[in-house]
């Protein structure tokens, strides 16, 4: 469902798509051990990501798309937390 991918989204009207996904990157998650072989950041919080979506659409024509989404995303480093609401 990317954009620069498809040249037009062919539906038929009524057609509704759902799309769920949650993201995740930790410690326990780095199988290639990237950060824990950094003399800096080994055995910190700095990187941990963790994030979800929510995101639905329905064809209102052949023509006309209609989406919308929700997105939920949290960046840890070191004392400071981000967190991203969209």
């Amino acid at each position: 469902m990317d954009a620069l991918l498809t040249a037009k989204h062919a539906s038929t009207p009524g057609e509704i798509e759902l799309e769920v996904s949650y993201d995740l990157v930790n410690n326990a998650v780095d199988i290639f051990n990237i950060r824990g072989s950094d003399a800096t950041y080994a055995g910190t919080n700095v990187g941990d990501y963790h994030g979800a979506h929510v995101r639905a659409g329905i064809a209102v024509t052949s023509d006309i798309w209609v989406d919308g989404a929700l997105w939920q995303r949290r960046l840890d480093y070191r004392a400071d937390l981000l967190t991203i609401n969209t």
